[in-house]
């Protein structure tokens, strides 16, 4: 079963992870086991309604991140919630009340530990209408869009009524809503601070180690609007200066914010990725003091990565592999398939040869050349400071004019001349197909390692992972 304006496409798989009490339910909904309210659609397919199993659960909490309908019916909205009362004018009554439960719990992340409480069944009397398909049809045709538009909104505001404002703006811009909904918001807002209510106030932005951070995001395989949608949402609460590499000709993303710069670049779906790194690190911002550069599937720890230091080159020695230069070289899957190993490694070969001196001669004094070089094989994540962005694009520069090698040979290389001693190295934050059924090892990710990867959020693993992971870091931040 499942109650009005649930997404269809989720009706048969809700998510189950949701459940927590250490919160604070600003709107409580009692269920109603005589004459709950389903939609038209439910109704259609199944004919005989048996009531809900147990009248004696606990409650169940859906807390801030989480969507889930609810109804104008039975429900308890307290003083902290006074604001979402309001209901849309533009849209039938069916679908009114839906639109705005969904508009309120987006809306929860600013409001420190509250939630929606759904309590068991206790209501046994109301009743409602009949309903109708026609009168419910955006219900079934846009209830998934609208969750995903809201739970991954663009904006930027200083107080709750500019959040409150700009949803509702951002409903009517998507067709969601009408133009009067927007006037009669702005009355709304205006009607409460003149009787004298207190809105929300937004929690203090705290100064993080992002703020003169350039973050730099590279699509592989091109971008979607909601997947952008999704990341942008989160780190355009962090980072103030955000560019993204999209690989291939795209049509243009007006859905991005102006102020975010858009490159179209063409890597071999990652191939060559260091060039993405290049015009990364050659971005200037005022006040920027580093570049931030990540693949588009990773999830990366803002809490745990305060701990790094700014100056520094952060990199991920995932293994340290002795490549000999004039004998055959060892294993590492980026020699090996599918990336055809022998030609990268000639190439790798010529690269080394033609080094200048005064580069080799830092490989020489720090690393061990000729006998060996230490590829620290990663190329999905890497913080270049100020400080080192000239010498990495040198590097880089070079390498792209001997030949087309592999981004993750290309990158650890100019890493290694750039500064081989006294980086930030990460733990190693790859968590594989086979790791993903522990939940603890999941768990640990989320708390305490700097980076997930990869994590693809077109699978429910991947989408309930970053959901939680984005919930627990806005916490930690808040």
């Amino acid at each position: 079963m499942w109650p009005r304006g649930f997404p269809q496409s989720s009706s048969t798989q809700p998510d189950t992870t949701m459940g927590s009490t250490s919160c604070y339910p600003i709107i409580q909904q009692y269920l109603s086991q005589s004459h709950p309210d389903l939609d038209a659609s439910y109704l259609m397919q199944n004919k005989i309604y048996e009531g809900f199993k147990s009248v004696a659960a606990s409650p169940l909490v859906i807390p801030r991140g989480g969507f889930t309908p609810y109804n104008s019916l039975s429900t308890i909205h307290r003083y902290e919630a006074l604001w979402s009362l309001l209901l849309p004018k533009t849209v039938h009554k069916r679908v009114a009340d839906i639109w705005r439960s969904y508009i309120a719990q987006s809306l929860f992340y600013l409001i420190p530990d509250a939630c929606l409480m759904y309590t068991p069944p206790a209501v046994t009397g109301h009743t409602t209408e009949s309903p109708s398909y026609e009168d419910e049809l955006p219900l079934y045709t846009n209830s998934s869009y609208v969750v995903n538009l809201l739970k991954y909104h663009l904006m930027s505001f200083d107080t709750f009524e500019e959040a409150l404002l700009g949803i509702y703006e951002l409903m009517y811009q998507s067709q969601i809503l009408g133009k009067d909904d927007i006037t009669v918001v702005k009355y709304w807002i205006s009607d409460l601070k003149l009787v004298g209510y207190e809105f929300p106030k937004l929690p203090k932005k705290a100064t993080l180690w992002t703020k003169n951070v350039h973050l730099c995001i590279m699509f592989n395989w091109g971008s979607t609007e909601y997947r952008t949608r999704q990341l942008l949402s989160y780190y355009m609460r962090f980072f103030d200066v955000i560019t993204l590499f999209i690989e291939g000709e795209h049509a243009p993303h007006t859905y991005i914010p102006s102020h975010i710069q858009v490159f179209h670049v063409k890597t071999g779906s990652g191939f060559l990725q260091q060039r993405c790194v290049e015009l990364c690190i050659n971005q200037t911002a005022p006040n920027t003091v580093s570049h931030l550069y990540i693949a588009d599937d990773m999830f990366i720890n803002i809490a745990k990565m305060s701990h790094l230091s700014l100056s520094k080159i952060w990199f991920i020695p995932l293994s340290v592999h002795t490549f000999g230069v004039d004998s055959s070289f060892v294993g590492w899957y980026w020699w090996d398939k599918p990336l055809d190993g022998y030609t990268q490694y000639k190439r790798f070969v010529t690269v080394i040869n033609g080094l200048p001196q005064e580069w080799k001669q830092v490989l020489i004094d720090k690393v061990g050349f000729p006998n060996c070089i230490h590829g620290h094989a990663v190329a999905d994540i890497v913080h270049i400071p100020n400080a080192f962005a000239v010498q990495v694009t040198k590097v880089l520069n070079y390498i792209d004019s001997v030949t087309d090698i592999f981004c993750e040979i290309a990158v650890p290389l100019a890493v290694d001349i750039a500064q081989p001693i006294g980086r930030e190295e990460m733990e190693e934050g790859n968590l594989w197909e086979q790791q993903r059924t522990d939940p603890g090892l999941v768990q640990r990710f989320i708390e305490s390692l700097y980076y997930m990867h990869p994590l693809k959020t077109s699978t429910k693993f991947g989408a309930d992972f970053w959901c939680r992971s984005m919930n627990n870091q806005l916490k930690l931040l808040a």
